[in-house]
C-alpha cells in the first residue's frame, strides 16, 4: 500500500508533538501553501513539502515563477523570485527548515537542494512512517510574528466550525426521523399515550432547536 498525502500528514503531526501550532494545507501571510507548517514553542516556523512523484518534486522548483506578493513593513509588495530562490536567499518570510518528505526512494540525496531537508515516509503494518535522511539546514532566524499566530488560530477555529457544523447536518436526519417515530406512534394507545408521545415529540423538537442555536 503506497503513501497518501493524509497519511504523511498524520505521520507529521505525531513525529512533531513536540511543536506548538501546525496546519496541515497552510498558506501564512505574504507566503506560499504549505502542505503542514508548523511552530516550535521558541516561535520558528518549519516547513514541510509533501511531494508524491518525480514529476511533482521537479515542478516544486516553478513555484512562485510568476512572482508573488510578500508582506514587509506591513505592504504588500511583488517579489519575483521564486520559492526555491526565496528559501535559498534566507528571506525573513522563509521558515527556518524547510524539508521535502517523500515515498522512500523517490528522491536521491544529491537531489535536494541546499536548503532543503528531506524525509522518508513508508507504510508500516499499515501505519505510515517517517524517517530522516538529511537534516534541514537554518536558513530564517525570524520568529514567526503574533499576527501569524493569531492566523492561524483564525484558520484552525474556522476548520473546527465546518467540522462541527457538517457533523450537525449529517446527523439532523437521524434526529428527525426520531422525531418522526414519536409523532407516528402518538396515533395509537389511550388519550393518556397519545399525549405522552406527543410530549416526548416536542421535548425531541426542542432539543434538536437548542442544539442548532
Amino acid at each position: 500500500m503506497s503513501v497518501t498525502v493524509r497519511g504523511i500528514q498524520r505521520a507529521l503531526h505525531a513525529y512533531l508533538s513536540s511543536h506548538e501550532y501546525a496546519l496541515p494545507n497552510y498558506t501564512p501571510n505574504g507566503w506560499f501553501e504549505c502542505d503542514y507548517y508548523s511552530v516550535t514553542k521558541a516561535g520558528y516556523a518549519h516547513e514541510y513539502e509533501i511531494k508524491l512523484t518525480r514529476s511533482d518534486f521537479r515542478a516544486d522548483a516553478k513555484k512562485g515563477s510568476k512572482g508573488h506578493y510578500r508582506v514587509k513593513d506591513g505592504r504588500y509588495m511583488r517579489d519575483e523570485r521564486t520559492k526555491h530562490e526565496l528559501l535559498a536567499a534566507g528571506i525573513d518570510d522563509a521558515p527556518k527548515h524547510f524539508y521535502f518528505v517523500v515515498p522512500t526512494d523517490l528522491v536521491a540525496l544529491d537531489e535536494v537542494p541546499d536548503f532543503a531537508g528531506l524525509i522518508y515516509a513508508e507504510k508500516v503494518h499499515g501505519r505510515t512512517m517517517l524517517r530522516e535522511q538529511k537534516r534541514a539546514p537554518i536558513l530564517s532566524r525570524t520568529k514567526v510574528s503574533e499576527s501569524v499566530v493569531r492566523q492561524m488560530a483564525r484558520n484552525a477555529s474556522f476548520r473546527y466550525w465546518r467540522l462541527w457544523l457538517a457533523e450537525e447536518y449529517h446527523n439532523l436526519p437521524n434526529k428527525l426521523d426520531r422525531l418522526h417515530d414519536k409523532l407516528w406512534a402518538a396515533r395509537y394507545g389511550s388519550v393518556e399515550e397519545k399525549q405522552g408521545q406527543i410530549d416526548k415529540a416536542l421535548a425531541t423538537l426542542q432539543s434538536i432547536r437548542r442544539e442548532s442555536e
